[in-house]
């Protein structure tokens, strides 16, 4: 099964190369189409890295036609994550990485799983239940600034992209909990080792709710997507992200996914860095990569 998924995947990659030149993500004409075509070959579940996994109507990952997603991500996720930690997995989705992390916690460990989405949190409860694990609590609500309520826009095509602010992919929308981490008392008192977080492009509203969790924990590190055009979209300047980070003495990492290696940001490098950084993906709006930040006492990745 696995080799005939890669191989179904493969054909689509080609398809999709072949229409890329003509503007298969931006052409109106083209896009449903593919999409269509796309999901006429897909299924309602997979396994991957060792779990079952029951997929969102789309299967917005491509989880049954390839298990390969971030593969390069999801094996530093577990050299990072040790056995008894505690760790964060803010936008959850259904549940992937909730579950690498909470293998590696063990059952002396334990992982908080954020997901607003009414719907991806029932698939992530159902994956967590369909796995047997005991060692995550679920919260169904958006990690941001404030604690309160938000309107969660929903993209119809791809279940990880809803986002707190509206786009043109937006379709219809629900109104969801948001929770400030400074003020959520489950949290209060306990070491976190780790987080993970890929809110699409609400990232800076999430660090600045957990200001306080953080100070508390300088040996936390954070894994972050960083999209700058998604930061922007939400209101965030994406400069001002990194620096804030920085400014918390944080250090940063580089994961470039290409040759699956982790470059260091080096002191005195910061502005020539961010400025590379924000050249090569600000200047399309689908280009993203990710980060590591290491706490004070943090363990450098390496």
């Amino acid at each position: 099964m696995g080799n005939m998924t890669s191989g179904t995947f493969r054909i689509v990659q080609f398809i999709r190369s072949v229409l890329r030149p003509l503007g298969v993500e931006r052409a109106t004409f083209i896009r449903p189409l593919y999409h269509r075509f796309k999901k006429s070959l897909k299924h309602s579940t997979a396994e991957v890295d060792g779990f079952f996994l029951h997929l969102d109507r789309n299967d917005s990952l491509d989880l049954s036609l390839t298990p390969d997603y971030e593969v390069f991500e999801r094996n530093l996720v577990k050299r990072w994550v040790r056995e008894g930690d505690t760790v964060l997995d803010i936008g959850a989705h259904i549940g992937l990485f909730t579950l690498v992390m909470a293998r590696e916690v063990g059952p002396k460990g334990r992982v908080f799983s954020f997901e607003p989405c009414p719907e991806s949190h029932h698939l992530l409860a159902e994956n967590i239940r369909t796995n047997g694990l005991s060692n995550v609590t679920l919260v169904e609500a958006a990690v941001g600034e404030e604690t309160g309520w938000t309107t969660l826009f929903l993209n119809p095509l791809n279940s990880g992209d809803h986002r707190t602010h509206p786009t043109s992919q937006s379709g219809e929308s629900v109104r969801v909990e948001t929770i400030r981490l400074d003020d959520f008392e489950p949290l209060k008192g306990i070491p976190i080792d780790f987080i993970k977080m890929d809110v699409q492009g609400s990232e800076g509203e999430a660090l600045k709710g957990m200001s306080g969790l953080l100070e508390t924990n300088p040996g936390v590190r954070i894994f972050f997507e960083f999209w700058p055009s998604g930061l922007r979209e939400a209101g965030a300047d994406p400069l001002e992200v990194l620096l804030w980070l920085m400014r918390r003495d944080f250090r940063l990492f580089h994961l470039h996914e290409e040759d699956e290696s982790i470059r260091r940001i080096q002191d005195g490098d910061e502005e020539g860095w961010i400025e590379r950084l924000l050249t090569e993906f600000g200047a399309h709006s689908q280009r993203h990569t990710n980060l590591l930040a290491v706490g004070t006492s943090g363990r450098d990745p390496f």
